[in-house]
């Protein structure tokens, strides 16, 4: 083979082989992102917050939902976002997304 031929094999070879890694890299995020999700129930009382969990996955998608077992109205915040004033005994949903790092 000629040198021109060697030159242009080799940058199409790595090309290819990018090429190839980009869809299974790319289906990584996603099924993390999956398995990440979780839902947490919140019960809003008199001077406390029962969490089902202790913590929740990071990075990845949280959803908290919380019902006011108590008998004046509450709220709940949490990581900058808030639900309204809920009455005794209804519900709201509050999702938190972390991005992962970098």
């Amino acid at each position: 083979m000629s040198m021109r031929s060697n030159g242009f094999l080799v940058p199409l070879a790595a090309v290819v082989s990018s090429l190839a890694l980009v869809p299974l890299a790319a289906a990584v995020p996603a099924r993390h992102n999956r398995s990440s999700a979780a839902t947490i129930r919140v019960q809003a009382g008199e001077f406390s917050f029962r969490l089902s969990a202790k913590s929740v996955p990071r990075p990845g998608r949280a959803t908290f939902v919380v019902k006011n077992v108590g008998h004046v109205a509450h709220d709940f915040r949490i990581d900058g976002k808030q639900t309204a004033m809920l009455q005794p005994g209804k519900s709201a949903r509050l999702t938190r997304v972390t991005p992962p790092p970098g």
